[in-house]
């Protein structure tokens, strides 16, 4: 995670150069900017400085922030989410205001320290930093934990008051002893009170969703200010986060726990590095090969020109030569077939290597299940027939790419509905497409690529789009569908199979009730949401239908094991934490209990969106 620059955001109040206590004295030096917290908190590159940098420097940084920086960060990356490769938040949360489902600080005391800067900043100051490095309710650290005055120092908590503010004389915890960093700018009582309005009015949950960078979140168990609880919310929400817990931290880690910090980001940096070397190890190595094998087939290339000249002049003498010209031919033959094979491989793993650490889990998961895929996946065959009942039943000799093909449950019902049609299959598992290529090796206007459906490039295409059970699976949907969209010819038709929301209800339902909090996992979208994004895209209806598709299995651990032999796995996804057992045997026994059909066995309900949808022409 840290291979690119740290962008640093303290809490409020702090220094900017706060982040200094955890990465000064990192080994290798950890490359690293502290900008001021107060010049981000404004919603746009204009009055933002974090954002700002994001547009206008290159990239892409990783994100570091403390308290309020670390909703600064979020903001900022859900912005540019290109120009981020990873978070790093402590004592983070989504919203500092306390609500109904919420931990936090009540906005009546945030208000009061507003109204009290006014007057007594010193003592705001004072309070607050009593309150961070305490690790109890009464307010007070353990004497040996922290230095006397708490680690909220003149460098820490109200560094570099500005002269221009009206600030009385200094207490002990803020004297003038103590100095700020040499390269941090003054902070004021308006930047004070403008950071007390951010946390006031932000709310970050709207917008967790759309982080899909990798996200460590760190956070002390005895946190005063944001309670534990708030940053395993966050953990819940973030499609990537992953979160570690000091029992014995408090609000303060930065500076009361810089060298669990660091080795936290070393460890969670190690996997993410191991991960993309790899991948750039194997497309290095593919590279190196194909170019090797180009260089040898342009040179056999030239070699039947010169065999068949030779043996057209020596055709009286014995067939030798003809022969030695045969095997020659055949070879190079060979030779073009492995060279095409490797820039196949080449383009899969130039795919791979692009992807988000996310995406790559995703394309692992169905990878692996690609050898088994059409014994175990009757529900995604049963809702790929559904689907084909809606195609129109006769068409030209038409052009069709099948988004998210996987073995090709679709591939085989359109090639018998359009035996003419030129037909792709585009999936991001390289083992699903290996799979269709082996086994239509020999229909000729049938081919595969492994490729992104987010990023890869057509327009105009097609005369016929279709996707079963895929669009849940990517990072950005509607962008990903008007993308498609966009792909069809004048009058082209795109069609799809979305499980929507309340999808799979019986697994969520039963591990919410049986354990307490949310199952980590896929959020599905509303039927609204897609029909709006394909009604922006300018495409006319022919076919919407929603229904909800019931299949019995003997078990719950049966439904949960033929979700992952089908490749429904989130275990490669980065920040993915395990289930104990004990949380899952309790989910198993309520879904057994709760979800019995009357012919016996347990349901699993997919809610789906059919719909076919035309361009205009």
């Amino acid at each position: 995670m840290t291979t690119a620059p740290l962008l640093c955001i303290s809490g409020w109040a702090s220094d900017p150069a706060s982040w200094g206590a955890v990465l000064n004295d990192a080994r290798p030096p950890i490359p690293h900017r502290h900008l001021p917290w107060w010049e981000c908190l404004g919603g746009s590159a204009a009055d933002n400085l974090l954002m700002r940098t994001l547009e206008q420097e290159e990239g892409p940084f990783v994100l570091a922030g403390w308290s309020l920086g670390s909703m600064a960060a979020m903001q900022a990356a859900a912005r540019y989410p290109k120009r981020v490769r990873g978070l790093i938040l402590v004592s983070a949360t989504a919203r500092m205001v306390s609500d109904k489902t919420q931990p936090g600080v009540a906005a009546s005391v945030l208000r009061a320290m507003r109204r009290k800067l006014a007057s007594a900043p010193l003592s705001v100051l004072e309070d607050f930093a009593g309150m961070s490095a305490a690790t109890s309710a009464e307010g007070n650290p353990e004497p040996e934990d922290t230095p006397a005055g708490g680690p909220f120092t003149p460098s820490v908590c109200g560094a570099g008051l500005s002269p221009s503010a009206p600030i009385p004389s200094a207490p002990p915890i803020l004297s003038a002893s103590s100095t700020p960093s040499a390269s941090s700018p003054p902070i004021s009582v308006p930047h004070l009170s403008a950071g007390l309005r951010y946390l006031l009015e932000t709310d970050c949950r709207g917008i967790l969703k759309r982080l899909d960078a990798p996200i460590l979140i760190l956070h002390g168990e005895r946190d005063q200010v944001i309670p534990a609880a708030a940053a395993r919310l966050l953990a819940e929400a973030l499609p990537e986060a992953h979160l570690e817990i000091l029992p014995e931290g408090n609000h303060a880690l930065l500076h009361t726990h810089p060298q669990w910090i660091l080795e936290k980001i070393k460890t969670q940096s190690s996997v993410l590095s191991s991960q993309f070397s790899v991948l750039s190890s194997q497309l290095s190595v593919v590279s190196s090969l194909s170019s090797a094998l180009s260089t040898q087939h342009s040179a056999l290339s030239s070699q039947p020109s010169a065999l068949s000249t030779q043996h057209s002049a020596l055709s009286s003498q014995p067939s030798a030569l003809s022969t030695q010209h045969s095997a020659l031919s055949s070879q190079h033959s060979a030779l073009s077939s492995e060279h095409s094979a490797l820039c196949s491989q080449s383009s899969a793993l130039s795919t791979q290597h692009s992807l988000s650490p996310r995406s790559r889990g995703i394309a692992h998961s169905f990878s692996e299940a690609a050898r088994n895929y059409a014994e175990t996946a009757g529900p995604q065959r049963a809702i790929a027939g559904r689907l084909i009942e809606l195609l129109p039943k006769q068409g030209p000799a038409i052009s069709v790419v099948d988004v998210g093909c996987g073995t090709g449950f679709l591939i085989e019902r359109l090639h018998a509905l359009y035996p003419a049609a030129r037909i792709l299959g585009l999936d991001l598992a390289p083992g699903m497409i290996e799979a269709c290529r082996k086994r239509w090796s020999r229909a000729p206007n049938l081919s595969f690529a492994v490729a992104d459906a987010e990023t890869y490039e057509t327009a105009g295409t097609f005369d016929l789009v279709i996707s079963n059970l895929c669009f849940q699976w990517l990072d950005r949907p509607g962008e990903a569908l008007r993308r498609w969209a966009r792909a069809l010819r004048s009058g082209g038709e795109i069609a799809a199979s979305i499980p929507v929301a309340r999808s799979l209800e019986e697994i969520y339902t039963s591990y919410l009730n049986a354990v307490g909090s949310k199952l980590p996992g896929m959020v599905f979208l509303s039927t609204e949401y897609f029909l709006d994004v394909l009604a922006s895209a300018g495409l006319r209806f022919r076919v919407i239908h929603e229904e909800s598709s019931v299949f019995r299995f003997h078990n719950a651990l049966e439904v949960l094991r033929s979700l992952k032999a089908a490749g429904a796995s989130f275990r490669h996804l980065p920040g993915h934490v395990p289930r104990s057992v004990s949380e899952l045997n309790l989910m198993l026994d309520y879904y057994n209990a709760h979800y019995k059909q009357p012919e016996g066995g347990v349901s699993l309900t997919y809610r789906m969106l059919y719909f076919v949808a035309e361009a205009p022409r």
